[in-house]
């Protein structure tokens, strides 16, 4: 016969009831602000003493009867804090006394700040409390309370003792399935949090975006882009222990002003992204978190108290964009325009309305799709010889009357279905140049657009298709996006391509994100001076400097150059003199939709439309 002890399974009892205080003071920590006084939020506050009585009454069942947290008054006498008793008869309210029956133990536990588990005995069914001591109030000395019963402990031991040695291995089993299960919730939560949530404000990451990405109702909600307006200045003034302070307070005072079924989600350093469900005057409600925000204070170490401020962009109407990705991009460029337009602004109307320089998303999407793309070809030559041996494509969208520039349609379709059938036009037609004139085309790539694996997949096929060509093909990365050694998608992507035979080339080298470091993380073949740093290389030695730098490391790796902004003769004499190896700029030749057949002479063209 198989005998359990009541001392086993109390232990037993007593690891499982750690477990479910320590998930209790998990759960209290995402509603309790720890340095404010929990006294005073309480005592005004009857939500949050409901929301705590729910979480204290979750984890009751016939095993835990009773679960509660008392805390000490100045007085040192003991008092309900909040109370998880499915009766309202027995819950105690907020503030109420409590009177223990062995006194000596709690006092000695709320003396040790300890775990204190003692055996109840003049209690008809309950048999064993537990003290956990929660030190997650500001100056509050609280015990989270768990009253087991004596029913499961009599029902299991019945059980056992029938069974007899058969449940011995049943026995064993149950435990180590209840450890497992302690495992995995404990690995779940951590992985969840690891996965959805930032670690510095509390809120959802930019991972859980994704992960909503598909089953997001766009119908029931709003959404809009939230941008702390001049917090670099506070970072580069006051150190980023302030900035994180105040990235963390922005977000804890949204959050608290927020309905449950809203998401807000940490979008980058600076910037939130906020779903609001309808059924509410929503720009009522945009407007109320705009002053929330405005009026957030932050008292740094010399008690100077700073005010943060933000800019938004609002897009009502999310539903009627065809992804999540196309609604976010609505309101980021609502967003851009709010900080044009001189920040610390709300921005709901869509700037085309107002200019119409910038297109709708909607002629945008009508005009690629109607292939109205058109490819304007910049020469570039060779220094030495002052031939014309490459070609950057600059693309531009037609209506048939006006000629439309990227700045006045790409910031609307980045990252967008459309985006990626433009970029496809772009190498089909500049693949056609390739074949016709045999000549090296230069094309314009974000290296972002290496993470899209539908843009990835559609290039790449492209590319692969003109397997005669490649090695005429130049990929040329702009310096808009920071480029990590850990960034292994894209670099591999990129490897890729260079593998195929294509020319890897790295645009604005000297400024933005670049730096030496990067070159031997990239190792491209060709590297783009920056035109900041070629314009003032007649009037400043420092520039010179930089490019003299530069084209000793380029040289040194086998790296091509190439200087753009090459404006004048004064500036193509100084850069040949140098030694770069290519010149591009308005001196040498402008843009044009035709293929420049000698260099300095620009109306020479030939005609790319006769091939």
């Amino acid at each position: 016969m198989i005998k359990i002890t009541s001392s086993e399974f109390k232990t037993l009892k007593i690891h499982e009831t750690k477990h479910n205080a320590l998930s209790i003071s998990h759960l209290l920590r995402t509603y309790i602000d720890p340095t404010k006084n929990i006294l005073q939020i309480l005592k005004n506050n009857e939500s949050l003493q409901k929301k705590l009585n729910n979480i204290l009454a979750s984890f009751i069942n016939d095993e835990n009867r009773y679960v509660y947290i008392i805390y000490q008054d100045n007085y040192h006498n003991y008092r309900y804090l909040a109370d998880g008793s499915l009766n309202p008869e027995d819950r105690g309210f907020f503030g109420q006394k409590f009177f223990p029956l062995q006194e000596e133990k709690w006092h000695r536990a709320f003396k040790s700040n300890k775990p204190t588990i003692f055996t109840q005995n003049k209690i008809n069914n309950l048999w064993i409390t537990m003290l956990y001591p929660l030190n997650i109030f500001k100056g509050v000395k609280s015990f989270l309370v768990i009253d087991l019963s004596t029913s499961a402990y009599k029902n299991i031991k019945n059980v056992l003792y029938q069974l007899r040695n058969f449940l011995k291995y049943l026995l064993y089993f149950f435990i180590g399935i209840f450890i497992l299960l302690i495992l995995l919730y404990a690995f779940l939560y951590t992985e969840y949090r690891r996965t959805f949530v930032d670690a510095l404000t509390g809120v959802y990451n930019r991972n859980y975006l994704k992960h909503i990405e598909k089953i997001i109702d766009l119908s029931q909600y709003t959404l809009a882009m939230i941008d702390l307006d001049n917090f670099k200045a506070i970072n580069d003034n006051y150190g980023h222990t302030i900035g994180d302070e105040a990235i963390k307070k922005v977000a804890k005072n949204i959050a608290a002003n927020i309905r449950q079924d809203d998401i807000l989600i940490r979008y980058g350093g600076d910037e939130f992204l906020l779903f609001a469900k309808k059924g509410r005057d929503m720009k009522n409600f945009y407007n109320r978190i705009y002053d929330i925000i405005n009026n957030t204070i932050i008292t740094i170490p010399d008690a100077t108290q700073l005010k943060t401020g933000c800019s938004m962009g609002v897009n009502l109407l999310p539903d009627r964009d065809n992804t999540i990705i196309e609604a976010i991009k609505k309101a980021d460029i609502k967003l851009y325009h709010a900080k044009k337009l001189g920040k610390n602004r709300v921005e709901y109307r869509d700037q085309a309305d107002k200019n119409k320089k910038i297109l709708e998303f909607d002629k945008i999407n009508h005009l690629i799709h109607q292939r109205n793309v058109i490819l304007y070809f910049q020469p570039i030559i060779n220094m030495k010889t002052k031939k014309i041996e490459k070609y950057e494509a600059l693309a531009r969208l037609y209506d048939g009357k006006h000629i439309y520039y990227p700045n006045q349609f790409l910031g609307t379709i980045f990252q967008t279905n459309t985006y990626r059938e433009f970029s496809k036009i772009i190498i089909q037609q500049a693949f056609e140049i390739i074949k016709n004139y045999q000549i090296s085309i230069s094309v314009n790539f974000n290296k972002s657009d290496f993470i899209d694996d539908a843009y990835y997949d559609s290039i790449k096929e492209i590319i692969e298709e003109n397997q005669k060509y490649r090695e005429l093909f130049i990929l040329e990365l702009l310096e808009n996006e920071e480029l990590k050694v850990d960034d292994e998608k894209i670099l591999k992507r990129i490897k890729y391509f260079q593998n195929l035979g294509c020319k890897i080339a790295l645009d604005d080298f000297g400024s933005g994100y670049s730096n030496f470091n990067y070159l031997l993380i990239l190792e491209p073949d060709i590297v783009k001076i920056d035109g900041s740093l070629i314009s003032q290389i007649q009037q400043s030695p420092n520039a010179k400097k930089i490019v003299q730098s530069i084209i000793y490391f380029t040289k040194y790796m086998g790296i091509e150059t190439i200087a753009e902004f090459i404006e004048n003769e004064d500036i193509f004499n100084i850069v040949k003199n140098l030694g770069i190896d290519y010149g591009q700029g308005y001196f040498i030749g402008k843009p044009c939709q035709k293929l420049q057949r000698e260099p300095f002479k620009i109306f020479e063209c030939i005609d790319t439309n006769a091939a």
